[in-house]
């Protein structure tokens, strides 16, 4: 089980920064929200 952390992680973090291109790249998302999502 421990193995499969560090593969849970990095799918994870693909996925995060996936979403946030797709956020960053509408035009009506602001910069101010997509803080917030990374705060967050």
């Amino acid at each position: 089980m421990l193995k499969d952390l560090p593969d849970a992680k990095e799918t994870g973090t693909l996925i995060l920064e996936l979403v946030m291109d797709t956020l960053r790249n509408r035009p009506d998302v602001s910069p101010s929200t997509d803080g917030r999502i990374v705060r967050r």
